[in-house]
């Protein structure tokens, strides 16, 4: 507590023709500390209570203005009390806020004091300032944000607040909503009237999803798509309370993918096309080299043309595969061996139950890129397989495993046969089959191995 001569700003108070606050300001430095108690110089941070006999002002802080208006003010008008909140600095430099409380006293000889209690609120002052500072920081986003920013009160669907971005995500401003709230129902696409009333009911009810998707209808007609983002906030008993949400206009995007949509499902039918049409194609070449062959005198002519024929009837058969199936772009790596290995069974021998197929496919999907090759590597195998494998009275056997492995697909094949020798046959300019299983691999950037006892090993980038 402090004890303030107050005579000096009475008397020259009273002289003063303009109270304007330069002048109160100066006069104020005339009010000066005369006596304090303990608590006053532990608070004034100084040894003693004389070192704080000085004008009040020095301990006056930066923002103070409207505090000296206010005081003078009561000085003048004679008033017994006053209170009011202060900015001050200790003699030390340090910055505090102070609850003021004045108590006019009436001293002798016309003197007049003042008794001035000062009450440190400076914690709760910083903590005031700072939860002002933070809730302008968030006015300053809700405000500057595209996104439509909203609370509702619930169960009466009372629109609490509603951010200026509604304006640029919906069309409408906040006064809109807050005149009728029920007015987010006039502005819902018909299709979505229904599942909006499904999920109001949900949410009375506490149900609530974290976000979905709806369609609305602007101010000039025009159909907007909007993205809703929610947070239910429940009282302690859990009875939903308020909703609050972010609204975005995510209409350009919804174009944007119903076009990448349209564009997939014209490219996929322009690629089902490209299939049909290889296909036939290679059909008509298949059916002129049947004309071809029959001009053929030489043995060794026509099976050379079979062997032509082979190839492009099992190319001509992948391409149908592909064109019959969903997924035009990959298929299912075991489905697509087993169809082809069936399928070879039919066009390379005379007789398809001579033949039989093991097949260890591990499940994986292989891209078109690697579906035509493998399958002509595949088919110049199994072609090899019938010409030189078993004798005519044994069954052939034919095993064809495929493991994924992290960075590759490993093919093996192998059959019941004798074997061949490694070196001679991958020497052999003549062997156009192993030629066309070497151009195959590397297009696909993989290795091809022959090893000892017929067994063929392709590994393939994966």
């Amino acid at each position: 507590m402090y004890i303030v001569d107050i005579t000096t700003v009475v008397s020259l108070g009273k002289k003063l023709k303009n109270r304007n606050l330069s002048e109160l300001s100066e006069i104020l430095g005339e009010a000066v500390i005369v006596d304090a108690n303990e608590a006053a110089v532990t608070q004034g941070g100084v040894g003693n209570k004389e070192e704080l006999f000085l004008p009040i002002t020095r301990f006056f802080g930066e923002r103070t203005d409207e505090f000296k208006q206010s005081i003078i003010n009561a000085i003048l008008l004679g008033e017994q009390t006053f209170e009011g909140e202060l900015e001050t600095r200790s003699l030390s430099g340090d910055k505090k806020y102070q609850l003021v409380k004045y108590v006019l006293i009436q001293g002798n000889k016309n003197r007049g004091f003042a008794m001035v209690s000062l009450i440190d609120i400076s914690r709760e002052k910083v903590s005031q300032l700072a939860l002002a500072e933070s809730e302008e920081r968030y006015r300053r986003l809700t405000e500057n944000a595209t996104d439509m920013i909203y609370r509702m009160k619930l169960p009466e669907g009372i629109y609490e607040y509603i951010s200026p971005g509604s304006l640029s995500t919906m069309g409408y401003t906040p006064d809109f909503f807050y005149e009728y709230p029920a007015r987010i129902r006039e502005i819902l696409h018909p299709d979505w009237l229904n599942y909006f009333e499904t999920k109001w009911g949900e949410l009375l009810k506490g149900e609530m999803p974290k976000f979905y998707a709806y369609q609305i209808i602007d101010p000039q007609g025009k159909i907007r798509w909007m993205h809703q983002r929610n947070v239910l906030v429940r009282n302690r008993d859990g009875t939903p309370l308020a909703i609050e949400g972010i609204v975005t206009d995510i209409t350009l995007i919804k174009e944007g993918q119903e076009k990448l949509v349209k564009s997939v499902e014209e490219k996929d039918f322009l690629l089902q096309e490209v299939h049909h049409r290889v296909k036939n194609n290679l059909s008509l070449i298949s059916s002129i080299i049947d004309i071809q062959k029959q001009y053929c005198v030489e043995a060794v002519d026509r099976e050379m043309f079979d062997q032509l024929q082979t190839r492009i009837n099992t190319i001509g058969a992948i391409h149908g595969m592909l064109y019959e199936s969903e997924d035009l772009r990959r298929a299912p790596t075991g489905t697509y061996i087993e169809e082809l290995t069936e399928l070879l069974k039919s066009i390379v021998s005379v007789d398809p139950d001579h033949i039989r197929i093991k097949r260890n496919i591990e499940n994986t999907y292989m891209e078109i890129a690697h579906l035509i090759p493998v399958g002509i590597i595949l088919t110049e195998l199994v072609t090899n397989s019938v010409k030189h494998a078993a004798a005519e009275e044994e069954t052939l056997i034919i095993t064809i495993d495929l493991k994924v492995h992290t960075e590759f697909l490993e093919l093996s094949y192998r059959d019941n046969g004798i074997g061949l020798p490694v070196q001679p046959i991958i020497e052999k300019p003549e062997h156009l089959g192993f030629d066309i299983i070497r151009g195959m691999t590397k297009k696909m950037g993989g290795n091809f191995f022959i090893e000892p006892g017929s067994r063929f090993r392709i590994e393939i980038p994966y």
